[in-house]
């Protein structure tokens, strides 16, 4: 064995180590700054808006409305160099507040949607009207039945173009694949055909749904932007692909050339669909790509495999009076073959759980957690039986070498594939859900200050709506034993920022109710204000002082912020998996390969 060969688990496991510390991955397009930004106030008509996106945009739906709902916007402009970009050309709008309503379809395949609003001229809209365009709303992505469907057909379907033929290759001796192909090689090909169009519709109808999604209507214009997407691109390309196996199914009568063409046609999907997954449109490289590859490889070739075995050898075996010895040695043949597979399922799932959870927590909080435990406890599941068929089942076989032992092999065969399909279902589920990261971020988190301080026996809060620089709503909420405080004189806020030596004009607040006295003030800097609140209440001065800093007005942020400190240890944790899993791995296919020498040698002193 060479040294190269020798150190790989050792080299493997330092190149996983750099990995897994890739930061986290935020999936589907979120806002990460507007030109104008939201609620700010500018002096004159802009000639476009800005959008910067935290992920490529495919397809884009952007509109600008006055209050009175009228549209003065052009169609969004997504940039060539960089697709995170979107600009919104504007055509002359005179004074007042406009709202911008987008819908975008990101490189991951998946629409968000949101706006935002802006003023433009002197007067200020109501309080009323701003606080209610401030409102937070809540951010929730709903998974279509459809989409997890027809993802789900997908993966199986890329089972059976790639799992199938590379097990009758690698794992199957040549005497039993030539029994199996003289009594099913019809319904091999026919496996093949179905499984091609089954992919084909499913791009289809997943293409058109996404499109569907972002466009109010689809015209020709709305359909070749679509189609020289990159989404478009890998629909057109799965669709040739796919059409070119189908036309070698039918013309050629070789099963080697069926064979061949489906690995290839398979892998070459595989390949458009990593394109678009989370883990690269997000991160971007050449990592996450080939580390989404090879687990969507390692999960097609294991299902296509148990598959084969289940439904196709198993049962033509049974029907013949087979050396149950060369089955035993399949069942050895095979077992390298799906701990390879579970071992690179393994390594690349924890990797890819590294970028998309953040703590451990999440797991719990949302629906690509759960998803991904759910999908976690199925594959322990189908692994728990893949071991029985491996160690237990030969045993019962040493000890009564009879038709009995297939039987039993068969059966946990059969429920082995039932539960693997199940994984599919949650595979299909995690690729149409956001990412934990994603879901917790878009969690609604009030986006103001609130502050409470105590002036003897009142209790004061001021709340600051949103907190960002530029026009906010002031609120200070004045209560004494539980009541509201009302009848106070002269409320009044100043603003000092002091890096800067500014001090703003103090302005005075309204009473709005008993208790909450408001007033529209400016922040015209971002970083630490000293903002003092006065008013002389039961006939005294009163004077509070608050610190409020517009660097980090979104709570949202420092919620993000406790997560990351989670994501050390979370990652070290997964790092010690990642560590047994390979070990345990190396150890397995070790084993197997010693105890097939073995046999090999053994079959041949037989003979």
């Amino acid at each position: 064995m060479s040294s190269f060969v020798k150190k790989s688990p050792i080299l493997l496991t330092i190149f996983l180590v750099c990995v897994i510390f890739i930061p986290d991955a935020y999936c589907h397009a979120t806002i990460v700054k507007t030109e104008p930004t939201n609620g700010q106030q500018i002096d004159k008509s802009p000639t476009e808006i800005i959008i910067h996106y935290s992920e490529g945009v495919q397809l884009a739906e952007i509109s600008v409305f006055d209050s009175d709902g009228n549209k003065h916007s052009q169609r969004p402009q997504i940039n060539s160099t960089d697709n995170r970009i979107v600009v919104i050309p504007l055509e002359e709008i005179g004074d007042g507040v406009y709202t911008v309503s987008w819908q975008v379809l990101s490189v991951d395949g998946h629409t968000t949607n949101d706006n935002f609003f802006f003023i433009v001229g002197d007067k200020i809209p109501s309080r009323t009207v701003f606080l209610e365009l401030y409102s937070p709303k809540e951010h929730v992505y709903d998974i279509s039945l459809e989409e997890p469907l027809f993802r789900w057909l997908t993966l199986s379907s890329l089972a059976v173009l790639i799992g199938m033929p590379v097990s009758m290759i690698v794992v199957l001796q040549p005497d039993i694949r030539i029994l199996i192909l003289d009594k099913k090689k019809k319904l091999l090909r026919n496996l093949l055909v179905y499984g091609s169009l089954v992919i084909a519709v499913s791009a289809t109808i997943l293409a058109a749904k996404q499109m569907s999604s972002v466009y109010s209507s689809i015209n020709l214009e709305n359909f070749f932007t679509f189609i020289l997407s990159t989404l478009g691109i890998s629909w057109i390309v799965k669709l040739v692909l796919i059409f070119s196996l189908v036309g070698v199914l039918v013309s050629f009568k070789s099963w080697k050339i069926w064979i061949v063409s489906a690995v290839v046609a398979g892998i070459m999907i595989q390949l458009t669909i990593s394109l678009t997954s989370h883990s690269t449109s997000i991160i971007g490289g050449t990592i996450p790509y080939l580390t989404d590859f090879v687990h969507l490889l390692a999960s097609s070739i294991w299902v296509g495999g148990v598959f084969l075995l289940a439904v196709i050898a198993m049962p033509v075996i049974g029907r013949q009076n087979e050396d149950f010895s060369r089955i035993i040695t399949t069942i050895k043949r095979f077992s390298i073959l799906a701990v390879s597979c579970v071992a690179g399922l393994a390594i690349t799932g924890i990797v890819m759980t590294s970028w998309h959870v953040p703590s451990l927590d999440s797991i719990f909080l949302t629906v690509y957690g759960t998803a991904l435990s759910i999908k976690i406890t199925l594959l322990t599941a189908a692994i728990a039986i893949g071991v029985a068929n491996r160690f237990f089942i030969p045993k019962l076989f040493a000890r009564s070498p009879d038709k009995k032992f297939l039987k039993s092999f068969s059966n946990l065969l059969r429920i082995e594939l039932g539960v693997l399909l199940l994984v599919l279902v949650m595979s299909g589920i995690l690729t149409s859900a956001q990412p934990a990261t994603s879901e917790l971020k878009q969690h609604v988190i009030e986006e103001k200050f609130s502050i409470t301080e105590n002036i003897s026996d009142i209790t004061a809060t001021i709340n600051i709506i949103p907190g960002q620089i530029g026009l906010n709503v002031f609120d200070v909420h004045l209560t004494k034993d539980g009541k509201p405080l009302a009848d106070i004189k002269n409320p009044r806020i100043l603003l000092t920022f002091s890096e800067k030596n500014t001090q703003l004009p103090q302005f005075d607040l309204e009473e709005i109710e008993p208790g909450l006295y408001s007033a529209f003030g400016t922040l015209t800097f971002g970083g630490e204000w000293d903002v003092r609140f006065s008013a002389i209440i039961d006939g005294k001065y009163t004077t509070e002082r608050f610190s409020v800093n517009t660097e980090t007005r979104h709570e949202s942020h420092l919620e993000h912020k406790t997560y990351e400190n989670k994501n050390n240890s979370f990652s070290e944790m997964l790092l010690i998996l990642l560590l047994v899993i390979i070990s345990v791995a190396c150890i397995i296919i070790s084993y197997d390969l010693n105890d097939l020498r073995k046999n090999n040698h053994q079959l041949k002193a037989n003979a």
